[in-house]
């Protein structure tokens, strides 16, 4: 009897250990092995945060409490809207990872593909569209700039973007105002700033990033007719109309994409390829692009910096071409993601 019970006692032992280990093998890593997006679904007003994950879409708050449950993890308050979840990414983002990777091996059921799904811009609303112009030596020489050979010498060029008027979600239509005729297209890099951003040095401007999107940044080339010519660069009526930053659905972290300065990009409109280059190209990269903002104005969690746009615009074309309705542009950067937007 009394080897019974010891057996016994020692096969309870053994299966509480394996239970145990088991248990802890289930708990998925707080590592950044799974690559994730961010998006914003359709729902609220300022949109509902969404996880991708192996291109399958989920609800970021249902996922949470998912992978919470399966995994018998602690909880852990994932915030309700993208900025919010940029401005504490440190606190959350090992939260994060294990979503990711839980996803990745076992798949939830609510996940939807892009196809069925709605989205609205992944950043609404960021306090600042930093953006940049003439950033790449051929878009300038197709534009008629003579750039110097020290060009890069030069603080870049930047003008600003009114975010709660230009963001535009993907999959909605440009408009084309009334009696506007020279409406152009320029796919861009949308740099994310992760942190209150102030002064910083080139060399640490890694460490303000968060990441990365797709922005177009649709553009008037019309001007405004005035009678003294000083005022007819008009770069207010030309790149902040309603709508005219249409933005892709899904916003990269930093550490999945590391080759972010040499991507490709590409936009066609109709299916015809019209600009097609990379990151690599640019005059002033994005550390140098945050160094020389931010020693202007701060800049906040969720802003966004337009990077440029490479050659290929429909303004530097012989002769030019120009969007008009019924139009589909097509774009994609690699590694971020793509947006098909329609020109009415």
């Amino acid at each position: 009897m009394k080897v019974a019970l010891r057996i016994f006692v020692l096969l309870l032992t053994v299966a509480a250990v394996l239970l145990r280990a088991q248990n802890r093998s289930a708990v998925p890593s707080d590592r950044p092995d799974t690559p994730f997006k961010l998006a914003n679904l359709e729902g609220v007003s300022n949109g509902k945060p969404a996880i991708v994950v192996k291109d399958r879409i989920y609800d970021l708050q249902r996922a949470n409490e998912f992978v919470t449950q399966q995994a018998r993890l602690t909880t852990v308050a994932i915030p309700l809207n993208n900025i919010q979840i940029i401005e504490q990414y440190d606190r959350v983002k090992a939260r994060l990872y294990q979503i990711a990777n839980f996803l990745a091996s076992s798949p939830a059921t609510f996940g939807t593909s892009s196809d069925s799904t709605r989205f609205v811009a992944p950043l609404l609303y960021p306090w600042n569209i930093i953006a940049v112009a003439v950033n790449y030596r051929a878009h300038g020489a197709e534009m008629n700039r003579n750039l110097a050979a020290d060009y890069d010498k030069d603080p870049p060029f930047v003008f600003a973007k009114s975010p709660k008027a230009t963001l535009n979600a993907p999959g909605a239509p440009v408009i084309i105002p009334e009696g506007r005729d020279r409406i152009d297209w320029e796919i861009e890099l949308a740099a994310i700033v992760g942190k209150k951003s102030s002064n910083v040095k080139s060399a640490q401007a890694e460490d303000y990033l968060w990441g990365f999107g797709l922005i177009l940044d649709i553009s008037d080339r019309g001007g405004q007719t005035r009678k003294d010519p000083l005022f007819n660069a008009d770069w207010f009526s030309g790149k902040s109309r309603d709508g005219f930053a249409p933005m892709g659905a899904t916003i990269v972290p930093k550490e999945f994409l590391k080759n972010y300065q040499n991507v490709g990009l590409k936009l066609a409109v109709n299916g015809q390829v019209m600009q097609e280059s990379n990151t690599s190209y640019m005059v002033h990269n994005v550390r140098e692009l945050l160094q020389f903002i931010t020693s202007v104005q701060t800049l906040e969690p969720g802003d966004i910096i337009a990077t440029g746009t490479p050659e290929g615009v429909g303004n530097g074309r012989k002769p030019p071409v120009f969007l008009k309705r019924g139009d589909v542009i097509t774009a994609e950067i690699e590694g971020v993601g793509s947006i098909r937007t329609p020109v009415k």
